[in-house]
Parts: C-alpha cells; structure tokens; sequence
C-alpha cells in the first residue's frame, strides 16, 4: 500500500496528514462519515486524488463501510481504524525522512545574489554594473511566486499595505491556479489582532470562491520558552517543498521590497531545503500556531 499511496501523493505529503486529522476526529468520536463531505472539504487538493485516497484506504482496512452499500462513493458512510491509520502514519513518516534525505545528498547547491540598490542623483558606472548583474528584490520575488507549481511559503514579521500591494495579484494568481500560500508572521491573534484586517481583502477573496484550504495563516508565538524575545526577525520564501527559497532581509512592507536598500539570497538546493525543514519543526513545535479565519 505505502508505494500506492507515495504514487498517489507524488511525494506531496499534505493531503495525506489533511485527511488523517479529519479521520482522527471521526475515529476518537467513534463516529461515522460521509465521504461526500470529506471530498468536499479538501476540495482545493482536486476531489479525483481524494475520492482515490479514500478507495485506497477503503481497500487496504484502514476505512470500512459502514450502512447499505450505494452506487457512489460520494454517498458511502464509513469508520475509522485507527491503529491502521496510525501504523500507516508511522511507516509513511519514515519513507518521507528517507526521500528528504535522499534529494538533499543530490541538490546541487545554487546561490544567487539579489538586492533593492539606492541611487544618487547622478548614477555611476558601479551603479550601472551592479544593476545588470543583480537582480532587485520586489520582481525576484515575484519570479518565485509565480513560478511556483506546489506551495508557496511567506514568512516575515511585518507586513503594510503597500507591501501587499505587490505581491497580491501573484498571490490571488497562486491561490487560484490550487497552490498552497501559507503565510507566517504575527498580530494574528490576541488584543493587537492587526494583521487580520490587513489581510481582509486577500481572505474575502479566497472566502468567496470557497479556496480556505489554498491559504493557511500562521501566527508566531513564543511565550519566552525558548528565546527571551516574543518575536521574530526572520524573512524567508520558500517556493515548493524547499525546491527554491529567498532568505534576506526584507519584510514585505513597501520600503522591504522596493524602496531602501535589502540584500539576499535565492537559494536552491540543501539549503533551501534545511529552510523548509525549519518551518516544519517550528509548526511541530507549536511556535507557530494555524489561525483560522
């Protein structure tokens, strides 16, 4: 089953760990569910992957209908086995460590230098020279946006209006085209809830055509258990399962993407791997927490 189900995922774990928490729900409730409504529900990842994952569940005992046999899977009700599911879990966690591991040993590493550089009133030649070899921030970042096919993760502790006002429609674009935009930063929750009505027209647009799970909030919280600082600094893009990454030191505010002096990174290879390694241990870890909206 485990080489079926890697087949079925394309080594894009996520629909597999979205499905197994609905499952977990139903089975420590000792409920029934509707397969209808879990298709629907993770709609954004294409309903044929999530009607074939739940037949291969189906055919393997990790699900057992449950009622009168139906024509169509939509309308079959099922249980949950949950030391199958669990088992499966396990041994899945394994091959997705050993297939990390396996394209960090073959990733070539890349660095590409990018950089937003002021100008005095009478550009000189350095100027000049520098401006054709390195690329500015704001359009590398939206190269990396748009050329993303999987998941596009933006990680930065302020954001602005204007700041948005670049990247939004390369986001919409994204969010659309069903590739999954994860943003981390903070005010998110508590009283300095900022942020969410900073992001009203991004969230509006998503709620409208019914795409939630095609945009995930991610609110940073550190309540002083690891660092003294409740904060963070870090500012990272990572396109496609650490395939590119952008680490540097713009936020996405105006002036970090367009109008004062930032350098960074394009990165591609183990490093921007490591990069996406680390968001995954600091949601493991709780640092920072999934914000529904």
């Amino acid at each position: 089953m485990l080489y079926d189900l890697i087949n079925l995922l394309d080594k894009d774990f996520r629909l597999f760990y979205e499905l197994k928490s609905r499952l977990y729900a139903y089975g420590n409730n000792s409920n029934c569910f509707n397969a209808g409504h879990i298709i629907d529900e993770l709609t954004g990842y294409g309903s044929r992957k999530v009607e074939a994952l739940i037949i291969l569940f189906d055919q393997n005992n990790v699900l057992h209908k449950v009622g009168a046999q139906v024509e169509t899977l939509r309308n079959s009700n099922y249980k949950v086995d949950l030391s199958r599911l669990e088992n499966l879990a396990i041994q899945l966690e394994g091959l997705k460590m050993y297939f990390s591991e396996k394209e960090a040993r073959e990733a070539v590493d890349e660095n590409t230098l990018i950089a937003s550089l002021p100008f005095g009133p009478s550009p000189k030649p350095e100027y000049r020279w520098l401006k054709s070899r390195i690329r500015p921030v704001d359009q590398t970042i939206l190269d990396l946006i748009h050329g993303s096919t999987k998941e596009v993760i933006i990680m930065s502790p302020f954001f602005d209006s204007h700041g948005l006002d670049i990247v939004r429609d390369a986001i919409f674009n994204r969010i659309k085209a069903g590739i999954r935009v994860e943003i981390i930063t903070r005010y998110l929750v508590g009283e300095n809830r900022n942020y969410l009505e900073l992001f009203q027209d991004i969230l509006h647009y998503v709620k409208q055509r019914n795409l939630q799970s095609n945009l995930i909030l991610y609110d940073y919280e550190n309540k002083g258990e690891y660092f003294r600082s409740s904060t963070f600094h870090a500012k990272t893009l990572i396109c496609d399962e650490g395939a590119r990454a952008y680490l540097g030191s713009s936020n996405f505010t105006g002036w970090g993407l367009a109008e004062q002096l930032e350098i960074g990174v394009v990165m591609e290879g183990r490093n921007a791997l490591y990069l996406k390694k680390i968001i995954e241990y600091l949601k493991n870890e709780k640092i920072i927490r999934h914000v529904p909206y």
